[in-house]
């Protein structure tokens, strides 16, 4: 697209990028240029396709071709495609999110919620709670637990931890409720000898918006409902190096607005 062109509106790249072929070219070039040829061959494509749509992008400044036949990203098309994986969890999770709301998570974080492309949305409390004690016992270094629910099974997961010298730290707000029972039965036994460990932090802070865990494998996040509440029947879970750095940046943030821990009680329900 020449200096001297009229810019494209927002809607043209829209219009582009509703196209699943030039989307994919899009993705494709992100990772390194290539030739039509391999774009052809890649995407199972004809030719006169491949030239259709590779015209297109050229043509809204998207891409380009150089000296060698290969075509690759502008800076405009590099700038517009790092945020492809946005539209590309929403648009997946559609469904999800009618029923969801993102809360008042931070929108600087939001603007990252394509970190978590590569999640998997699983669907029922049973297969959630199997996937959080997996992560919690095949953890051996770091457990980073932000939650508005407490419940049997993991409070025994997480003393184990403790005891085992993994480097926990606990983030509960206003909104936490602990079973009283839970309290009675399980934690009280060792909570007290527990809180001296110097591999053992918890803090608090005004409401979790976000269900945070953190294992030195993989990373879990559960969106409030539209009324606020934050349940077990669904979460996202990931562990690729993204995942994991948006997670342990929504946890850091709210850990450094977060309080020193006054007392378990306040939260016994």
């Amino acid at each position: 697209m020449d200096d001297s062109e009229e810019s494209p509106l927002p809607s043209d790249i829209f219009m582009e990028l509703a196209s699943d072929t030039r989307y994919e070219i899009l993705k494709m070039l992100y990772d390194k240029p290539a030739h039509a040829t391999k774009i052809a061959n890649t995407l199972k494509l004809t030719k006169q396709d491949t030239h259709r749509n590779t015209a297109r992008l050229t043509e809204i400044g998207l891409i380009k071709k150089d000296a060698e036949g290969f075509f690759l990203l502008t800076e405009f098309g590099k700038a517009i495609s790092s945020q492809l994986p946005y539209f590309q969890f929403l648009n997946k999770n559609k469904e999800f999110f009618e029923n969801r709301t993102l809360g008042n998570v931070p929108e600087k974080f939001i603007h990252r919620l394509g970190e978590l492309e590569n999640t998997q949305l699983v669907s029922s409390v049973a297969e959630v709670l199997l996937r959080l004690r997996k992560m919690e016992s095949r953890t051996k270094n770091q457990f980073k637990l932000m939650s508005t629910q407490g419940f049997s099974d993991q409070a025994k997961n997480i003393m184990d931890l403790i005891k085992k010298g993994v480097k926990t730290q606990i983030l509960v707000g206003k909104n936490t409720i602990i079973p009283r029972e839970l309290w009675e039965d399980i934690v009280s036994l060792d909570y007290e000898r527990l809180r001296q460990r110097e591999n053992f932090q918890e803090r608090q802070i005004e409401k979790i918006e976000v269900a945070i865990f953190i294992t030195d494998e993989s990373c879990a996040v559960m969106f409030p409902n539209r009324k606020g509440e934050i349940n077990m029947n669904d979460m996202f879970v990931g562990n690729d190096s993204k995942v994991r750095e948006w997670c342990d940046d929504v946890f850091e943030h709210y850990w450094k607005l977060s309080k020193p821990f006054t007392s378990i009680k306040d939260f016994l329900k």
